[in-house]
């Protein structure tokens, strides 16, 4: 007589190879059926994954381009499926300027859910783009929202310390839309020479 309980093990061991993989990806649900993130994937991993979790919009913060077949395979995925596609350039090793930390917040608001979020490893700028949803938009606590740079997703601030020094740095939405200005030279792990030709670099 077979066992009964074949199936039962079978859809377990499924299960735990899912969510193998998926950790091998990064991909990480932060909120239940709102947000995502994960490393950069690869275009069967895009048109699998995407459909699977109803994603509408991905946020790349790699920034474009088109010469790289992953960016190409990235744009493809997303038209074929429907998807919105928003590009933002960020740097691992530095505070996001006010322009563009604003256009994330903007694409929190205002992008169909729900959203994937992705850099290269899905563990330094996708962290701090995580821990900003977490305070911004769903009302965390900034300690709660920490715990999305840790290295559970591969985030070590000894390697990567601009991104947990920006998440300490944020007080409110307002605050980030008001008085946030890394030209001003008094913030760490910003270039100010080189991206504020009118400031002088902090002393």
């Amino acid at each position: 007589m077979k066992s009964k309980k074949a199936p039962a093990w079978a859809a377990l061991l499924f299960l735990f190879l899912c969510a193998v993989y998926l950790t091998s990806l990064n991909f990480h649900e932060v909120e239940p059926g709102r947000f995502y993130r994960s490393a950069q994937l690869r275009r069967f991993e895009f048109a699998t994954l995407l459909p699977i979790f109803k994603i509408k919009t991905v946020i790349n913060l790699r920034g474009e381009n088109p010469t790289a077949k992953w960016y190409e395979d990235e744009v493809n995925v997303a038209r074929e499926l429907g998807v919105d596609l928003i590009t933002i350039d960020l740097n691992s090793h530095e505070i996001p300027s006010r322009e563009k930390v604003l256009q994330l917040i903007d694409a929190y608001h205002s992008a169909k859910g729900p959203i994937l979020v992705h850099c290269l490893g899905g563990a330094d700028r996708s962290s701090m783009a995580a821990a900003l949803y977490e305070m911004l938009i769903v009302g965390k606590s900034k300690d709660e929202a920490l715990k999305m740079l840790s290295w559970r997703y591969h985030h070590l601030d000894s390697t990567r310390p601009a991104q947990r020094y920006f998440v300490n740095l944020v007080q409110s939405e307002e605050w980030l839309r008001r008085d946030y200005d890394p030209c001003s030279g008094q913030y760490q792990y910003f270039d100010v020479k080189g991206l504020c030709p009118s400031a002088t670099q902090p002393k």
